[in-house]
């Protein structure tokens, strides 16, 4: 009889969110994929779960979200100085992370526009 204990069945759910999210990307960020190579974009969704979940994003939603803000701004624009604004957002005090990802995915599309 085959047993499969919580743990592992919590890493299967893990690895298959994972690979959808990978899936996703390739979808809508076809160059930056294609640059970044299979080898190298299952790291960077590894590094947005665990950027989104330094900022208590746990909801993997919330995780894809922040995902594409990497893609869009760069890997590290939650601590970049050219954006600043991004991390003040992060931290915002007592706002929901749905209000902080509008904010963040807001001012993102103003910059990737050219405006401010």
């Amino acid at each position: 009889m085959l047993v499969i204990r919580k743990a592992q069945l919590q890493a299967l759910q893990e690895d298959l969110k994972k690979r959808q999210v990978a899936e996703l990307m390739r979808k809508t960020w076809p160059e930056e994929c294609e640059q970044l190579g299979p080898a190298g974009l299952q790291p960077w969704i590894d590094l947005g779960f665990q950027k989104a979940s330094s900022y208590d994003m746990h909801d993997p939603a919330e995780a894809v979200r922040f995902i594409h803000l990497m893609f869009a701004l760069g890997e590290d624009f939650d601590t970049a100085p050219e954006t600043a604004w991004a991390g003040t957002i992060l931290h915002w005090a007592g706002a929901s992370n749905e209000l902080k990802l509008a904010a963040l995915e807001k001012r993102a599309e103003d910059e990737l526009a050219g405006g401010e």
